[in-house]
């Protein structure tokens, strides 16, 4: 939850192009911050849905292979400074219960 709070007030500031706002105290002021992931876990939708940014804002974009690049690269392009949109990157690098492993 703390991980996803600090990414919410980066990512505000960045999307705002202003470095003293706090989506904490200010709240977004219009921005938008999604959330691409390689592995949609349900601790992802929770943290974006408690600190704000909304569980239709986490996209998964993971393959069979990882995370499809140029979709993360097109969505990250959206996010640049000023234009109100910002962007948190969630990877993962295995799975506890299954031992799945994308180099496995």
């Amino acid at each position: 939850m703390y991980r996803a709070a600090c990414g919410r007030e980066h990512a505000v500031r960045h999307a705002l192009a202003s470095p003293d706002h706090s989506a904490a105290e200010d709240g977004f002021d219009g921005a938008t911050v999604k959330v691409y992931t390689d592995r949609h876990h349900a601790s992802i939708s929770k943290a974006a849905s408690v600190v704000g940014i909304g569980r239709k804002h986490v996209l998964d974009l993971g393959t069979s292979k990882g995370i499809d690049l140029e979709r993360l690269e097109a969505g990250l392009k959206e996010c640049s400074r000023g234009s109100k949109q910002g962007a948190i990157v969630v990877l993962g690098f295995g799975e506890v219960n299954t031992v799945s492993h994308p180099l496995l």
